[in-house]
């Protein structure tokens, strides 16, 4: 804010405030003016955002949980299927590894339908409804000569 004073630049920022015990995130953006006796005036608006925030943390933790917690089956498959694909194995031995390949298949499945039952349920709860071209501001040329 200090800089934006001092640069008479415009200002845009997020933060969160406390309501009813529920952390709501806020977005801020305002035009400095100054008027005739040197004092700074803002017009600006502030809008809530806090579905567009626990929407971004969903999905920050969706990717979090194909990045790391598919790892482990995946580089399972591969090393079966690394297996299967290099070594010179006879039909046993291939369907035995099959055999272990599956239910690290199953594992995948599973974890994948959690995941998308999770999302599902988040997005119901946080349907978006925004319109960001209300986020953009067009009076800029209102407050200064262009």
């Amino acid at each position: 804010m200090k800089e934006a004073y001092r640069s008479e630049a415009l200002i845009s920022f997020q933060y969160r405030i406390i309501v009813k015990d529920m952390v709501r995130w806020r977005w801020l953006q305002a035009v400095p003016e100054k008027n005739k006796q040197g004092k700074m005036i803002w017009y600006g608006a502030t809008r809530d955002i806090t579905a567009l925030v626990d929407y971004i943390v969903s999905v920050e933790q969706i990717l979090f949980d194909i990045s790391h917690v598919m790892r482990r089956p995946i580089s399972s498959m591969l090393g079966i299927t690394t297996l299967i694909k290099e070594l010179k194995l006879d039909p046993e031995k291939v369907m035995n590894l099959a055999h272990q390949l599956h239910p690290v298949a199953m594992e995948m499945d599973k974890f994948i339908r959690e995941l998308n039952n999770v999302y599902e349920q988040k997005r119901q709860i946080n349907s978006l409804n925004i319109d960001f071209s209300s986020l953009v501001d067009k009076r800029s040329s209102m407050f200064r000569p262009t």
